[in-house]
């Protein structure tokens, strides 16, 4: 046998499925928005409260009777996600940075101001050079 022969193998290599978890959501592009306000009109939050009620009670008829209503017009399904990672090296400081980027760009979208245009493109320059460190190392 030579030094030059073709050496061939085959490795059984097992990749774990990434985790998943469920969450509820709720479908609200198909809501009327005339119904959701006649639904809220039509309750509690319609009326002017008593003058007897304590801030806390407030806030929980305020968030009880919205809730009922979204569960009438847009109740709650779940949803199963699986968490992929993009890439090995990008971590939670990558997903901050990434975050915050989308932000400023929402931001500058929304206002077209220079400052906010000059802190978006920051941050895309810096959110490219670290991901670019990260490739690397």
């Amino acid at each position: 046998m030579s030094d030059h022969s073709l050496i061939t193998c085959s490795l059984l290599v097992h990749r774990p499925s990434p985790p998943s978890f469920a969450r509820r959501v709720r479908s609200w592009r198909g809501v009327d928005r005339d119904a959701l306000r006649q639904h809220i009109v039509e309750s509690s939050l319609g009326r002017s409260p008593p003058s007897t009620v304590t801030a806390g009670e407030l806030f929980e008829m305020y968030d009880n009777t919205l809730r009922s209503i979204a569960d009438q017009l847009a109740p709650e399904c779940t949803v199963k996600c699986q968490l992929r990672p993009i890439c090995p090296w990008f971590d939670a400081e990558c997903r901050t940075i990434r975050r915050n980027c989308r932000r400023l760009e929402r931001r500058y979208r929304k206002t077209f101001d220079p400052a906010d245009e000059a802190a978006y493109v920051a941050t895309s320059r810096e959110k490219h050079g670290t991901f670019e460190q990260k490739k690397k190392s």
